[in-house]
């Protein structure tokens, strides 16, 4: 019994070697017996009550994640669909370069287009469906997570930090304190190329899809080609930015998603990915821009396109 007692003891005593006392606070930089300075039993204990995290609030916490799994699961059928728009926009017109016959190029490009418009576009609900609604979703989603970094980096707001910012700049000297304070609102690669694909597909979308309809025409690729044709600098700039930019951020995005880029040489074959594609989709766009349009639809197409220049 004094053999166990004295081994007993011994575990306690070693246990007591591992475990500080309850006053022992010299990972806070005082000795043991003492008390930090300006800290109470109280205080301490609150704060540890605070620090735990079982007693955060969730609500935030869960709204939070709501959102970023909200977005995430919205780019799955715009995903698809921008695959089926790259086979159509970039494979299909890059095959047509052997044919002679402008036209028969275009109607090899356009019964691609209705193969797969079946598919994704049968009617007008299934279109909204399947399209328009998930990607304003995603937009939208991203716009209140990205009002919430916002909200994170300038908890003052944007333009007293800016303010104070400018001041500090100047107190030190630097030039051009102004433009050193401008926000970078914390926008990583992935996010910039997001709002600038999201600007193109709405200016797209609205061109290709509302006016036709409003005007109570089928498009075709012919309109790309016609707006190619009146206004190349500007519409071949447009059409490139729209896919470079969304094929970089639909990428890029699946890449950190599914933890695909995370060593540098994966980055380096995610790059090399885009700027292949980027440059068919420079072939394909130029070989659009030679395509022959109809007479027939010459002056309805200059029509819609005379509202966007």
């Amino acid at each position: 019994m004094r053999r166990q007692s004295e081994t007993h003891g011994g575990k306690d005593r070693r246990i007591g070697k591992l475990l500080p006392s309850r006053h022992c606070f010299g990972g806070f930089g005082g000795q043991c017996g003492q008390l930090p300075p300006f800290t109470s039993d109280a205080r301490l204990a609150s704060s540890f009550v605070m620090a735990s995290p079982l007693s955060r609030p969730r609500s935030k916490d869960s709204g939070f994640n709501l959102l970023r799994i909200t977005q995430r699961y919205s780019s799955y059928v715009f995903t698809g669909f921008f695959g089926v728009h790259i086979l159509n926009n970039v494979v299909v017109p890059l095959t047509t370069w052997a044919q002679k016959s402008a036209l028969g190029a275009v109607s090899t490009i356009d019964s691609a287009f209705e193969g797969t418009r079946k598919v994704y576009r049968p009617t007008r609900a299934v279109e909204f469906g399947l399209i328009f609604i998930p990607l304003a979703v995603h937009v939208g989603s991203g716009l209140l997570l990205r009002a919430n970094r916002l909200k994170t980096l300038y908890p003052q707001g944007i333009l007293p930090w800016h303010r104070e910012k400018t001041r500090a700049n100047a107190a030190s000297g630097l030039s051009y304190p102004h433009l050193r304070a401008m926000p970078t609102f914390g926008l990583s690669d992935i996010a910039a190329s997001g709002y600038i694909t999201a600007a193109c597909v709405v200016f797209h979308i609205f061109m290709v899809r509302y006016l036709p309809w409003k005007f109570s025409m089928d498009a075709s690729i012919t309109l790309v080609t016609r707006a190619l044709q009146k206004h190349p600098r500007v519409y071949y700039a447009f059409h490139y930015t729209l896919l470079s930019a969304g094929l970089f951020h639909i990428i890029s995005g699946w890449g950190r998603w599914l933890k695909l880029t995370a060593s540098p040489r994966s980055v380096l074959i995610k790059n090399a990915v885009v700027t292949v594609v980027n440059l068919s989709w420079v072939a394909s766009l130029i070989r659009v821009g030679y395509l022959e349009v109809p007479d027939v639809l010459i002056s309805q197409y200059d029509k819609i396109i005379s509202l966007l220049a």
